[in-house]
């Protein structure tokens, strides 16, 4: 499998976003290593961007969580919420994707 936009299995696996997150909550280590290398691959998928930036909470509770045992999904994390937060955040607008213009 190489890794590249045009990448079939990743639509696929927007599908089953759900459940990919519910094992974030609910895995060990290695899972959850598994998991956030996927949504790296996935955080860059248009249609994935909004679902995954919706638990943003999640990824960085995991940053803190395993900030000191594991930088891999420490990294991951991290490297997610940068794909999916275009910008800052502004509350009330779903929309501000690169307008972080003053």
């Amino acid at each position: 499998l190489s890794p590249g936009p045009s990448d079939p299995i990743l639509p696929e696996l927007v599908n089953h976003l759900d459940r990919l997150i519910e094992l974030l909550e609910e895995g060990n280590s290695q899972i959850i290593t598994s998991v956030t290398i996927l949504l790296q691959r996935l955080s860059t998928q248009h249609s994935a961007k909004y679902r995954i930036k919706q638990n943003a909470p999640l990824l960085r509770r995991l940053i803190s969580e395993y900030s000191c045992t594991n930088s891999l999904i420490v990294l991951n994390c991290k490297a997610v919420l940068m794909n999916v937060d275009c910008g800052r955040q502004i509350p009330g607008h779903s929309t501000s994707v690169g307008n972080d213009m003053p």
